[in-house]
């Protein structure tokens, strides 16, 4: 119930976010987790302002715990394929022992239309969590 209140909650976010001037493109995508830990959000908005290199990013987490969108530089792998990062800082832990910055990292193909998701927390151990997903145009 509490994955379908925070989807809701943020695709009705999407639509109040705008910009001066909407020259960027805009993707939404539809991931799914391969962690049973969290910090994948079930849906990410991305803009894309190729240009400029720019753009920004909006999901779940970044929504509760920043609140506007965070900008991001894009670096073009292939003509198709542009890869991003951002961190979200001082995330406090769910039962209130501590905080945590993520650090994602995001591919995304725009010929497959498919966007791949990476997130490190401090001190782990392991592989990092990922995920991955369709996107499509959003024209909200």
């Amino acid at each position: 119930m509490k994955t379908i209140l925070t989807t809701l909650a943020l695709v009705m976010g999407f639509g109040s976010i705008s910009t001066a001037a909407q020259a960027e493109d805009r993707y939404i995508c539809e991931l799914t987790s391969y962690s049973d830990i969290g910090w994948i959000s079930p849906k990410l908005l991305v803009a894309i302002d190729d240009d400029k290199k720019t753009g920004w990013v909006y999901d779940a987490f970044i929504k509760e715990f920043v609140g506007d969108p965070l900008s991001v530089t894009f670096e073009r792998r292939k003509p198709h394929i542009f890869t991003f990062g951002w961190r979200i800082k001082e995330v406090e832990y769910s039962n209130g022992i501590g905080s945590d910055s993520p650090q994602y990292r995001a591919m995304l193909n725009l010929k497959t239309m498919r966007l791949n998701e990476t997130v490190v927390l401090k001190g782990m151990d392991g592989l990092p969590l990922r995920g991955q997903g369709k996107c499509e145009p959003y024209k909200g």
